[in-house]
């Protein structure tokens, strides 16, 4: 709140009696805000019956590897397909068993049944973690899973990997192709070299007020910032 204009008006004005206003209590009312949507979310999730699970790694400012855990399924009320961002949370075991167990803990806790899963993808996923995550220990360690729910493995028809069967296909997104590609190709000399001018050329005008100021009286399009570590959001600040 301190850092909000408005609010810091007016706590001043409400100083007396001001009361719910720490860090601690803050935090508290975050988290049960959270605790309600992330329930209506899996509420619908269940109506809808079946679901698909999409995962997003990335390693933060602050270089912790966090993972976004998101359900896509079908509305039952307009029969939309949704897409709905459950739980950001830090993860420190990166192999592909670890990842595997994390996610599915995360799924059991919301109360949804795996045996309704009918899909995995993972989106804008760094490459490393994208083959960890699609690898021989996380088919073993779902195979081991399913086992435990009491099911036949030889009705599985989905499609597996490394002989490993799979109760859900894996799904890669188009943009996620194209992002390991450019990663892939970034290691070439002369794309490095471009993306450096592009980038220094962004914060030549984005740390200088005046110097966007300059740049505002010849063009009113923003220079947008080049992206660490996602490459299809550089297309934009091309």
């Amino acid at each position: 709140m301190k850092d909000d204009p408005i609010m810091k008006e007016v706590l001043k004005k409400i100083a007396g009696i001001a009361q719910y206003c720490s860090l601690g209590i803050q935090n508290e009312l975050v988290d049960i805000c959270r605790q309600l949507i992330t329930e209506k979310i899996a509420d619908k999730v269940k109506s809808a019956c079946f679901f698909t699970i999409l995962v997003d790694e990335k390693t933060s400012i602050s270089r912790q590897e966090q993972m976004a855990i998101g359900l896509r399924f079908l509305d039952s009320k307009t029969f939309q397909i949704r897409e709905e961002f459950v739980e950001f949370a830090v993860v420190e075991d990166l192999r592909g068993e670890s990842l595997g167990q994390f996610i599915l803990i995360r799924i059991e806790k919301l109360g949804l049944d795996m045996k309704l899963c009918r899909g995995q993808g993972e989106e804008f996923v760094e490459f490393a973690v994208v083959e960890d995550l699609r690898g021989e220990s996380l088919g073993q360690f779902i195979l081991i899973r399913i086992e435990k729910l009491g099911l036949d493995m030889k009705l599985c028809r989905g499609q597996g990997y490394d002989e490993v069967p799979n109760m859900t296909k894996y799904v890669e997104c188009l943009a996620q192709s194209l992002n390991l590609v450019l990663t892939d190709r970034s290691k070439i000399h002369d794309i490095k070299h471009c993306m450096m001018i592009i980038r220094e050329t962004v914060n030549f005008f984005h740390f200088s007020a005046k110097q966007s100021a300059v740049l505002k009286t010849y063009t009113k399009v923003n220079l947008k910032v080049v992206c660490e570590t996602r490459w299809v959001e550089r297309h934009d600040a091309i």
